[in-house]
C-alpha cells in the first residue's frame, strides 16, 4: 500500500513539473514600461558583375563556359525485396532492403558571369535621424566585369523600454516598422507583454499610452 502511495505521489509530482514547465514556457507577463531610447540601421547591398566558379550535378546553364565534367559516385540506390506478413487475420506485403546499387553520374564544373554580393554600405545610430549611407557605383548597371549595382536594401528600427520588476530595473527592446517607430515618444509609458525568454511579444504602440 505504501509503495502504491509513493508511486502515485511521484506521478503527481512529475505531472506538476510538466504543467509548470509548460506554463513557464508560454507565460506572458504584462508591465508598464517607459521609452528610454531608440536605434536604427540602414543597409544598402552592393553587387558586382563577376565570373563565378560553379559545380554540381545539374547540367550547366546555356551561358556557362570552361565546362568540365567527370563521372563520379552520386548515391546508393536501394534494391527491395518483398514478403507477405500476417498479423492475426490481417495479411499485408512488407518491403525490405536486400542490397544497394551505386549510382554514378556526371559532375560538372563551369564558370558563369553573374551579379554577386560585393559589399554593404551600413549606417546606424541611436538617434531619431535615420539616413542612407553615401556610395558611388563603378560602371553602374553595365554587364561588364567590375561593374556595380544596388542589389537591395534593408532597414531596422528599435525602441528601448525600461521598467522595474521587483527590485530590478529591466530594459527591453522591440523591433518595429519605421512608421510606428516615429510615433513613439521618449519618457512615455506603454504596456509591454513579455514572454519567458524576455522578449516583447506585442507592439506597445498599439496598446496605447499610459
Amino acid at each position: 500500500m505504501f509503495r502504491k502511495i509513493m508511486v502515485a505521489l511521484v506521478v503527481i509530482a512529475v505531472i506538476c513539473l510538466v504543467v509548470w514547465g509548460i506554463y513557464s514556457i508560454f507565460r506572458i507577463d504584462t508591465y508598464s514600461a517607459k521609452v528610454i531610447g531608440f536605434s536604427w540601421q540602414r543597409v544598402v547591398g552592393i553587387q558586382e558583375y563577376k565570373a563565378l566558379y560553379k559545380e554540381g550535378w545539374s547540367y550547366p546553364p546555356s551561358d556557362a563556359y570552361n565546362i568540365t565534367s567527370e563521372r563520379k559516385f552520386h548515391y546508393s540506390d536501394p534494391n527491395y525485396g518483398y514478403k507477405r506478413v500476417k498479423i492475426g487475420k490481417i495479411s499485408y506485403v512488407q518491403r525490405y532492403v536486400i542490397s544497394y546499387t551505386d549510382v554514378y553520374d556526371k559532375y560538372y564544373t563551369y564558370t558563369v558571369n553573374r551579379w554577386d554580393y560585393s559589399r554593404n554600405v551600413v549606417t546606424s545610430g541611436n538617434d531619431r535621424s535615420p539616413h542612407w549611407g553615401q556610395y558611388s557605383l563603378q560602371l553602374e548597371g553595365q554587364e561588364v566585369f567590375g561593374a556595380e549595382r544596388v542589389g537591395g536594401t534593408s532597414e531596422a528600427y528599435v525602441v528601448y523600454l525600461q521598467t522595474i520588476i521587483g527590485k530590478d530595473t529591466k530594459t527591453f527592446s522591440v523591433l518595429v516598422s519605421q512608421t510606428d517607430w516615429v510615433e513613439y515618444s521618449t519618457n512615455t509609458t506603454y504596456t509591454i507583454k513579455v514572454n519567458s525568454s524576455g522578449s516583447i511579444t506585442n507592439n506597445p504602440l498599439h496598446e496605447g499610452q499610459k
